[in-house]
């Protein structure tokens, strides 16, 4: 109510859920380890997708625009499904593994990592 002094105030600690006890939350977490043929699989997907993606693009933008070239780094390259396909899937993969590749070299240094 509007100018009612007694209003009830609740802190952020008032309203959270009650928390999971840390032996409960080291049991779930045991539980969901990520194998390493997942992760791959996950990362080959995201790769051929980008892809798909791409050549989907390369048909699609010349029919639309009309677009027949594009410059990447001073070069002139064809819009063609081929083309915008090749340089999805490689910037995609080049820039996932390399991400994989970090947290791979950064899990070796964690001693409570696995």
């Amino acid at each position: 109510m509007p100018g009612d002094s007694s209003t009830d105030f609740r802190t952020r600690g008032e309203n959270a859920t009650p928390s999971v006890p840390p032996d409960e939350r080291s049991r779930v977490t045991d539980d969901r380890e990520l194998d390493g043929r997942r992760v791959v699989g996950f990362v080959a997907t995201l790769i051929a997708v980008t892809a798909a993606f791409g050549a989907l693009l390369g048909y699609v933008l010349p029919a639309w625009t009309g677009l027949e070239e594009i410059a990447i780094l001073e070069m002139a390259v064809p819009v063609s499904p081929v083309t915008f396909g090749l340089y999805g899937g490689v910037t995609i993969g080049v820039f996932l593994v390399t991400l994989l590749v970090v947290v791979q070299v950064i899990t070796r240094f964690d001693e409570n990592a696995m």
